[in-house]
């Protein structure tokens, strides 16, 4: 409703947002994404799929993201 509980999320490190719930959940899940599903018409490897990236073995690799709960 207008003046409700607002949701700021900062997801500096990644190119996406996914926002995706199940039917009937009463949740819904915010997670930065690097990749995406296959462009349309996408036939190539999958390390060259838009988004991907590789980390060596041993390595890690962080992504940021901050959600801020305001009220409206």
């Amino acid at each position: 409703p207008a003046g409700g509980p607002v949701i700021e999320v900062r997801f500096p490190d990644a190119r996406y947002l996914g926002l995706w719930t199940k039917p009937g959940a009463p949740f819904i899940c915010i997670e930065p994404w690097q990749g995406i599903t296959d462009p349309a018409g996408f036939a190539d490897d999958f390390t060259r799929k838009p988004g991907v990236f590789t980390v060596a073995p041993g390595a890690s690799h962080s992504l940021n993201m901050g959600i801020t709960l305001r009220d409206g």
